[in-house]
């Protein structure tokens, strides 16, 4: 018996360097983080979509993990974003968060995210199927599609970098996103790192403005067409002087502006 249980730890004993490996890799750190926030997953109380609740401490730690290792690969690249202090939130950093108005937006918007996996997002989009492209850019795809709730989507799919630079992009537009809140920008709803970094946004049948310009029935009558124009000049306005981290666009397109059932558009940022 010692013999054999020596023999199955020498055997296990590679794959095990690997996890630890694959564990401290950027990736890693995003799924441990959505998987220690989902330590009741099999909760009868738990829905199909996770809500990725950062009030754990294992939650916190991870977060907080994965907003350091953001911020050491994107330093030279991006302006950074506030890192949680600890994975058991102090009386000092629980103040700390209750006045810095920052912190406590990115705490509370992380809170509302929702975990995808990915046989949820290939369900949705008919396994990332080309017809439901409605927006292509440099570093990413962007797809339709309808979750098994009834909820229209539009997927943001990374498609170019390495694993760790995909990752970085991830990290980087989550920590932008975490301080845009106007009607005229896209609302994120969810994430994904299963099988890729995907972003999950809300959509109506609608789609993108030019899916319906481009679409069978692409004729929009003046009025619909100056709502569509002002929205998008107001949703810009606000990403360029207005937001508490100012963006500047630099991609506005057809592509680039959702509808909802009210033609009312949302900018979605540069994919």
């Amino acid at each position: 018996m010692v013999s054999s249980y020596g023999s199955s730890h020498e055997f296990r004993g590679p794959n095990i360097e690997k996890e630890k490996q694959d564990r401290s890799s950027p990736k890693g750190v995003i799924e441990a983080c959505f998987e220690g926030s989902e330590s009741n997953k099999n909760s009868p109380d738990n829905s199909p979509h996770a809500v990725v609740s950062c009030t754990g401490s294992v939650a916190l730690s991870n977060w907080k993990k994965l907003f350091q290792l953001w911020k050491r690969r994107s330093k030279k690249h991006f302006a950074s974003i506030p890192i949680l202090s600890a994975s058991k939130r102090s009386r000092k950093s629980s103040k700390r968060v209750e006045e810095d108005p920052m912190m406590k937006e990115l705490y509370n918007y992380k809170s509302s995210l929702q975990n995808f996996s990915l046989p949820e997002l290939r369900a949705a989009t008919d396994n990332f199927n080309r017809e439901n492209i409605i927006g292509m850019g440099g570093y990413s795809i962007v797809y339709k599609g309808c979750l098994k709730d009834g909820r229209f989507v539009a997927i943001k799919r990374a498609t170019k970098g390495t694993s760790d630079e995909m990752t970085a992009a991830f990290l980087s537009e989550l920590g932008i996103i975490a301080h845009v809140n106007h009607p005229n920008t896209a609302t994120l709803i969810g994430c994904g790192v299963e099988g890729g970094m995907h972003l999950v946004f809300q959509l109506s049948p609608f789609g993108s403005l030019a899916s319906v310009l481009h679409g069978p029935k692409g004729i929009l009558d003046w009025s619909k067409r100056y709502k569509i124009a002002l929205g998008t000049a107001d949703g810009l306005k606000y990403l360029h002087e207005s937001c508490e981290r100012r963006i500047i666009h630099r991609d506005i397109k057809a592509e680039n502006i959702l509808l909802t059932e009210n033609f009312e558009p949302q900018v979605l940022l540069k994919p």
